[in-house]
């Protein structure tokens, strides 16, 4: 299917699912598409985002209005981003270079996963101010080579689950902590990291685990 045939049909972000379901083989759209189980955890997610809404306004001045941001050291053009994607080069040739090169174009934040199928050197040389999430374990031996590697790719920002590893990585310039789902989480883990990344994806693991959208609240207060 051409991009401009596909520009006619995608009218929303659903539709993509039907594009690549028609495209995919079975079991790399099951993988991609699927959730733990039954998919219940994947639909109350969807649920919890559902119960927002916008709320418009007339004879308003809209003329000033700005969307950018500023976040770990850098300026954004909207206050959106992409978060990790494991194994996205499964569903999409050199996907993950397609990932970082929008989030590029765009301006907005991108984090590459730590099972990225490319190189993290190419990565960063592709999209300069990507951040990198890092699967860190072990004892620091064995996990600061890796990241004296990603410094010397060029990441600026690490991305990483357990915030007291972060103060190995004094290399880079600012460190995020993802997964963080409540308020006493946060409080705890911003003593070790610059930023905390409030990213639902246990729906993929877990069964009946709490929509992103629910632990919004709980996460600014």
């Amino acid at each position: 299917m051409s991009p401009e045939r596909l520009a006619l049909q995608i009218l929303c972000l659903n539709d993509f699912e039907a594009a690549a379901r028609a495209r995919l083989p079975r079991p790399i759209f099951g993988y991609v598409q699927g959730a733990v189980e039954d998919n219940l955890s994947f639909r109350m997610n969807a649920d919890a985002f559902r119960q927002y809404a916008f709320i418009t306004r007339t004879l308003t001045d809209v003329s000033g209005r700005d969307t950018r941001r500023h976040l770990l050291g850098k300026t954004y053009a909207s206050p959106f981003g992409i978060c990790p994607m494991g194994l996205l080069g499964l569903s999409c040739f050199e996907g993950d270079l397609n990932m970082v090169g929008a989030a590029r174009d765009a301006d907005v934040p991108c984090i590459i996963s730590g099972a990225s199928m490319i190189p993290m050197e190419e990565i960063a040389r592709h999209a300069p101010h990507t951040w990198f999430q890092a699967y860190v374990k072990g004892n620091p031996e064995s996990y600061r080579p890796m990241l004296a590697r990603i410094d010397a790719a060029g990441f600026r920002t690490l991305v990483e689950q357990r915030a007291h590893r972060l103060y190995d990585a004094a290399a880079t310039r600012a460190a995020a902590v993802h997964g963080c789902c409540h308020a006493p989480e946060v409080a705890v883990r911003h003593a070790a990291a610059d930023a905390c990344q409030a990213r639902h994806a246990v729906f993929r693991e877990l069964v009946r685990a709490a929509g992103g959208a629910d632990f919004f609240p709980h996460g600014q207060s």
